[in-house]
Formats: C-alpha cells, structure tokens, sequence
C-alpha cells in the first residue's frame, strides 16, 4: 500500500450499491462523520441524492475502494461535507485535496466525531482548522423528563417581528442568520417565552419529516427556561409532527445547557467537531 497510488474520482449511479457497502461497513463511532449515518438504508439515502445532484468522489487502489467523500455546496463560496471515509491515510490525503481542489477557494466545512482521529489528522494536515467543538445530544420524545413549560409558546406569523428582533441579535453569525430566517420563517418551529411584548428566550428548530428534528439554537437566561423550552419543542413537535427523536448540537463549554438537556431526558451521541478551511480568495 506505500506505493500503490490512490486515484479520486467522481462516483456515477451505476456504483451506488457499491458505495453503499463501503459506507456501511465503517459506520463506527471512531470512523463516523456528520451527519451521523446511522446503518445501510441511510447510507444509500445520503449517496443517492448526492450522487444525484452533489458531489461524490471515490478513492481507488487500483480496482479496490479505499474511500469516499460527499457533500454539497453552491459551486463558489461554500461546500460542506456529509460524509468522509477512508481506510488508510492516504486516502483520507488524496479525498480531502480532491474536495479542496474542485471547489477551489470556496470555504469547505467538515464535520466528523471527536474519536475519528484519522479524518481529523488528515482535514489538520490540508490545513482546516477546528472552529466548533460540541455534545450531539439526543432525545427520544417516548423518554422525555419534562419541566414546567407553560410560559413557552410557539410563534406564529403574528410574532414574526419580535422572534426576528431576538434571532439578530442572538444567531446573526451563522448560517441561519436573521435574513434567512426572514426569508424562510415558515419552514421553522419556533418556541420563545415573551416578556413585555419581546422574546426573552426562544429556539428554533427544524423538523425533518422522517420521524427527526434538529435545534438549531437555543437561548436561555436560566437552566429553568432551557427545560421549559425543550419540554415545549418535545411535546409540540411529538404531537404535531409525530417526531421520535431531537438533536441537539451544544457547546462543549456549556455546561448549564448540557446539564439541562440531560435533566430532560437527552442523552450524549458523541462529540461533533467542525472543521473549516477558509476561503482563499
């Protein structure tokens, strides 16, 4: 393998039971990068519709597959990952200067478990740096411990204003700023306790339709009001959407947030670490 050289090169349909088998048999903790795939239907989900419309590349020793890397972006600025897998470090090398090289100086995102030291070695060596470090918590809605919420409302239209307001002010550095919330209001479930008129705490939250929801941010004074909040989001978002399991992506650092999701009932996936290298432009 030291001198075998590794190709890249685009993954079409006609290989995707392939690429699905690869995928799959390396979905361990130490292996796993994000969004977290969970077995071999998810696999194939996630290649499908890359393949489809997104980038896939494969890692090739000889005939033999040695690695994969997907993911999407908006062919300039920006591309993200959903999911980097190699079997040596040679490969992870060659798939990450392949993504690197196609999208050019656009600024690439990377997203794997704390544990999956080789990818990390490997997204370090190219020259990303860690820009986010958190707790993937996870709930199952059956297993909720709840806390007194009734202070949380979900926001309709009517609160549009006021929610946008508290997102400027809170989420305006990421992605999910306050103009694309402004421009995609309805897609979100958001949840805020008002004080006077104006959101004191609040989180918004996407459901996915496959039984899953994502917070995206969360916002709280007090340990009280982050329980209340994600009982409110649980128990909307089980009764309305039939939704089975929440995740949870916090700060490492906050310790009162991840005392209050586990006081409710989530429970630790791992640890989600971001990698970014920016753009060179």
């Amino acid at each position: 393998m030291k001198n075998s050289a590794i190709n890249i090169r685009p993954l079409g349909r006609a290989e995707l039971e392939r690429a699905t088998e690869f995928v799959a048999e390396r979905l361990s903790p130490d292996r796993r990068s994000y969004p977290v795939i969970d077995d071999i239907t998810g696999a194939r989900n996630e290649l499908e519709k890359r393949i489809e419309k997104d980038t896939v590349l494969g890692a090739f020793c000889g005939e033999r597959m040695t690695g994969i890397v997907a993911g999407f972006g908006d062919g300039a600025q920006y591309f993200q990952t959903t999911m980097i897998y190699a079997d040596d470090s040679k490969s992870a090398d060659a798939l990450i200067d392949g993504i690197v090289k196609q999208n050019n100086d656009a600024q690439i995102l990377a997203g794997i478990d704390g544990r999956n030291i080789g990818i990390g070695r490997a997204l370090s060596k190219r020259g990303f740096a860690i820009v986010e470090r958190d707790i993937d918590a996870r709930l199952d809605t059956e297993k909720l411990v709840p806390s007194p919420c009734e202070n949380v409302i979900r926001l309709g239209d009517e609160h549009k204003k006021e929610w946008l307001e508290f997102h400027r002010k809170y989420f305006d550095d990421i992605y999910w700023n306050a103009e694309r919330m402004d421009a995609s209001f309805k897609e979100w479930d958001i949840y805020a306790v008002l004080d006077g008129g104006r959101v004191s705490d609040g989180a918004f939250v996407k459901a996915y339709g496959n039984g899953s929801a994502e917070i995206f941010g969360l916002v709280a004074e007090r340990s009280s009001v982050t329980c209340a909040l994600l009982t409110a989001v649980a128990r909307d978002l089980r009764t309305r959407k039939h939704v089975k399991n929440i995740i949870y992506f916090i700060d490492e650092t906050s310790t009162n947030e991840i005392a209050a999701a586990i006081k409710t009932g989530f429970d630790c996936n791992g640890k989600y670490v971001c990698y970014e290298l920016k753009s060179r432009a």
